[in-house]
């Protein structure tokens, strides 16, 4: 017998593992010969945002966990707060490079992916069958 999973339900793992994704993108050392990676730059926003992506992640699992219930919109607020946090932080600086953008990139689909399940699994928008 297969077991199916609805849309919300799986979106909602992506965004958990995207949040994975993004604690561990903060080790990433930025390639030009230093071993700065976005915990040692020592901007409190780098320094945070990973962290606050695992969390939004962490979140999103929590409709899976024993008698718990789903997780709403909170995994899609956390991540536009610090998605939106990240985007002001790159507009204002001199351009912290690659992995800037590499991080900014994550975090942009991670923030469309948890308000996309946030909108599937509320009924906001239908599932094709």
């Amino acid at each position: 017998m297969a077991v199916t999973v609805p849309l919300g339900k799986m979106l909602y793992l992506c965004v958990a593992a995207l949040g994975v994704i993004n604690l561990f993108l903060g080790y990433v050392s930025a390639g030009d010969g230093d071993s700065m990676n976005l915990y040692k730059v020592g901007v409190a926003i780098y320094t945070l945002a990973p962290t606050m992506f695992f969390l939004a992640g962490l979140v999103a699992v929590r409709g899976f966990l024993p008698r718990e219930r789903a997780p709403g919109a909170l995994p899609a607020m956390i991540s536009s707060a610090i998605f939106v946090t990240l985007v002001l932080s790159a507009i204002s600086s001199d351009g912290a490079g690659d992995l800037q953008t590499l991080f900014l990139v994550f975090g942009a689909v991670q923030f469309v992916i948890a308000w996309l399940a946030y909108l599937f699994d509320s009924g906001v928008i239908a599932a094709r069958r």
